[in-house]
């Protein structure tokens, strides 16, 4: 009795790690569709992150950034 318990307590935790590991992931690849690091106005400040847009930089809703102005690397 007491070793199932333990099985099915150890098949639990792992499926919460698959969740916690999946939701991870998520997360990253949403970040990636992030463009604002690879954005003129994006800045290093920690105050402000975008000289354009404050309020949406480095999140979801700054995907599709209608202001959005590639760095040009070839100087």
């Amino acid at each position: 009795m007491v070793l199932a318990y333990l099985f099915i307590n150890q098949v639990h935790v792992t499926w919460l790690k698959l969740i916690t590991l999946k939701e991870r992931w998520t997360n990253l690849r949403q970040k990636q569709q992030v463009p604002c690091y690879f954005c003129v106005y994006c800045t290093d400040e920690e105050s402000i992150k975008c000289a354009v847009h404050p309020d949406i930089a480095l999140s979801k809703e700054a995907i599709n950034c209608l202001d959005y102005q590639p760095i040009n690397r070839r100087q």
